[in-house]
């Protein structure tokens, strides 16, 4: 069994490390879904946005 769980354990360390330009596109999306949803709660109220994303990323 502990084998078992060091070679998972070991497996998911080998994919840890991203690279810097994957690091940073994972960041760029969520900073723009996070504006853009906090957009939506603020400016139209959560259930009526009419805003699309396209429109968050050119603010």
């Amino acid at each position: 069994m502990f084998e078992e769980i060091d070679e998972k354990k070991r497996k998911i360390e080998e994919k840890r490390d991203l690279p810097d330009k994957t690091v940073e596109s994972i960041k760029e999306k969520l900073m723009l879904d996070w504006i853009y949803n906090s957009n939506a709660i603020d400016e139209f109220g959560f259930l009526n946005n009419n805003k699309d994303i396209r429109r968050t990323k050119l603010k």
